[in-house]
C-alpha cells in the first residue's frame, strides 16, 4: 500500500522544504571552499595549491550530492513514495547550486578584496553553471534512483 510521507500533503507542497536544506548545504560547502581557496592563495603564490582545493571542492560537492540523493532514495522507497518528488527536488537543487555558486563566488571574491568583474561573472554563469548543475545533478539522481530501485526490488522479491 502506498503511503504519503507524514510531513507533507502532496509532494509539491513540500518541494521548497525539501530543496532548501539541500541547496543551502551544498552552497555552504561551496562558500567554504571559496574561503579556503582564498586563504590558500594568499599563502601560496604559485597557484598549485589553489587548483588542489578546487578539485577537492568539486569532489566534495559530487560526493555530498550523491550521498544525500542515496539517502532520499532509501527514504522514498521505505515509505513507498513515488520517485518523482525526489527527482524534481534534486533537479531544482542542481539548478540553484549551478547558478548560486558562481554568484556566491563573485560575492566572496569581492568581499575578500579581489574586486568584482561582470565579465568574469558572466563567463562563470555561462560556462560554470552548466558544469555545476551536472556535477550535482548526475550523482544525486543516479544515487536516488539506484537506491530506490534496489530497495523496491528487494521488497518485491520478499513479497
Amino acid at each position: 500500500m502506498r503511503q504519503q510521507h507524514p510531513q507533507s500533503g502532496s509532494w509539491s507542497d513540500g518541494l521548497a522544504r525539501r530543496v532548501a536544506p539541500r541547496a543551502a548545504g551544498l552552497l555552504g560547502l561551496g562558500v567554504a571552499g571559496h574561503l579556503i581557496s582564498w586563504v590558500v592563495a594568499s599563502r601560496d603564490q604559485s597557484g598549485g595549491a589553489n587548483v588542489g582545493v578546487g578539485l577537492l571542492l568539486l569532489g566534495a560537492l559530487a560526493l555530498t550530492a550523491g550521498a544525500w540523493g542515496a539517502r532520499d532514495g532509501l527514504r522514498a522507497a521505505r515509505v513507498e513514495e513515488s520517485l518523482v518528488p525526489g527527482l524534481v527536488c534534486w533537479a531544482v537543487v542542481a539548478l540553484v547550486v549551478g547558478a548560486g555558486l558562481p554568484l556566491l563566488g563573485a560575492a566572496v571574491g569581492a568581499l575578500a578584496g579581489g574586486g568584482f568583474s561582470g565579465a568574469v561573472l558572466l563567463r562563470d554563469l555561462l560556462l560554470g553553471a552548466p558544469f555545476l548543475l551536472l556535477l550535482v545533478g548526475v550523482p544525486a539522481h543516479g544515487a536516488l534512483a539506484g537506491c530506490y530501485a534496489a530497495v523496491r526490488s528487494r521488497a518485491g522479491r520478499a513479497a
